[in-house]
């Protein structure tokens, strides 16, 4: 689904990211943007987040608890709240874990 937004190298950048970022128990924004700079790329931060919220790669992590935008009951409008911190789908912990692609 990234390819409908991003190209072959972008998407690459953004998968190093989160492998890279999979090492941590969560992110903040900051973290995001260190990373994903880091790959040489020029990435929209926000949108590349937001994105990957979408698509539910991603989900917000406070209060103690996880929110993804799969969750998100019907009809119940569900955004990535930036200034809190964010944590990686068990699915793509997973993958992360067996795969290594820095």
């Amino acid at each position: 689904e990234l390819s409908a937004f991003y190209s072959s190298d972008e998407i690459t950048a953004i998968l190093k990211t989160l492998s890279r970022l999979n090492r941590k128990n969560n992110f903040s924004i900051r973290d995001f943007k260190t990373v994903l700079k880091s790959n040489d790329n020029e990435l929209d931060v926000t949108k590349t987040l937001k994105n990957l919220f979408d698509y539910s790669m991603i989900g917000n992590f406070y209060n103690q608890k996880v929110y993804f935008k799969h969750r998100a009951r019907k009809g119940e409008v569900v955004e990535a709240k930036l200034d809190d911190n964010f944590i990686l789908h068990k699915a793509l912990m997973k993958y992360f874990n067996i795969i290594n692609i820095d």
